[in-house]
């Protein structure tokens, strides 16, 4: 992983664990100094997220958290629903004894983790079972473009993003 990635996964990160919030302003030298890294990997890593549009350059105010809209949210649960959805209708007709078995351990992890209240744990298993479903359906480009997804909209992980019935 390159520099740049490492800044890039951590300021997707930084919504996701309630870091940050939409309308934050983005330091690139304190985005660097926290990680340890130069103000260049920060600049690439701010371009990336300004091309996703999940920040935004102001001129004399440098970079914002996109503050996203409740239909922002919406739209991006739609999206999943039909990436994921499509890969769980091709994983259901393909998957192999042994992808089910991995499938059950992480469900299993993941019922063991909410029992003894590790919710910490939840999202990110959550995240993981649903993307090897998809890569299941469709490992060529469809598990490539769920991650892409869930990469556009950094959800907060955790006790929420994932219920037990």
């Amino acid at each position: 992983m390159s520099k740049a990635d490492y800044v890039y996964a951590s300021l997707l990160d930084d919504p996701r664990n309630a870091r940050i919030s939409g309308g934050t302003p983005l330091r690139a030298t304190e985005i660097a100094k926290r990680l340890g890294v130069s103000i260049t990997p920060v600049r690439e890593a701010l371009r990336r997220l300004e091309n996703d549009r999940l920040i935004r350059y102001e001129q004399n105010h440098g970079a914002t958290v996109i503050d996203l809209s409740a239909d922002a949210l919406v739209e991006y649960y739609n999206l999943r629903a039909v990436v994921e959805g499509l890969g769980a209708r091709l994983a259901a007709s393909r998957v192999t004894a042994e992808e089910l078995d991995r499938l059950r351990a992480i469900h299993e992890r993941m019922v063991a983790d909410e029992k003894a209240g590790r919710y910490e744990t939840l999202g990110e298993q959550s995240r993981d079972f649903h993307l090897a479903i998809t890569d299941i359906g469709g490992a060529a480009f469809l598990g490539a473009h769920a991650r892409a997804v869930r990469n556009s909209f950094p959800v907060r992980q955790g006790r929420l993003s994932w219920c037990s019935p």
